[in-house]
C-alpha cells in the first residue's frame, strides 16, 4: 500500500490561503473587465502568467496583440470580423493537425 494513502497529513493552510488569494485576484480582474470598458488586464492573462509555456507562447500572444490592437485602431468592424474568422481558421487549423499528427503516432 502507498505510504501517503495510509498516513493522514494535516491540511496546507499556506496552499489554500494562496490559492484563494489567487482566485479572489482573478475574480477581480474579470469584475473590473465587466465593469470598465477598455480594462486592459484579463483573468486568463493572469492564470496563464505562471504556467511554463508562457516561455514559448509569450510572442505569438504579442503578435495577436498586435494584429487586433492595429485592426481595431486603423479597421472597421467589419475588416475586424474578416481578421478575426481568419485568425480562428488558422487556430483551428492547428488544432487539427496536431491532433492528427498525435493520432497518426498512436498507430
Amino acid at each position: 500500500m502507498l505510504p501517503w494513502l495510509s498516513t493522514s497529513h494535516p491540511p496546507n493552510k499556506g496552499a489554500f490561503i494562496f490559492t484563494a488569494g489567487g482566485f479572489l485576484f482573478s475574480w477581480l480582474l474579470y469584475l473590473f473587465r465587466t465593469q470598465f470598458i477598455g480594462f486592459p488586464f484579463h483573468p486568463l492573462g493572469y492564470a496563464m502568467s505562471g504556467h511554463w509555456s508562457m516561455e514559448i507562447l509569450w510572442f505569438p500572444f504579442l503578435l495577436a496583440w498586435l494584429a487586433r490592437a492595429s485592426v481595431l485602431r486603423y479597421g472597421s468592424q467589419r475588416d475586424y470580423h474578416r481578421i478575426s474568422q481568419f485568425f480562428f481558421g488558422l487556430l483551428i487549423g492547428d488544432f487539427v493537425s496536431g491532433g492528427l499528427g498525435a493520432y497518426t503516432v498512436c498507430f
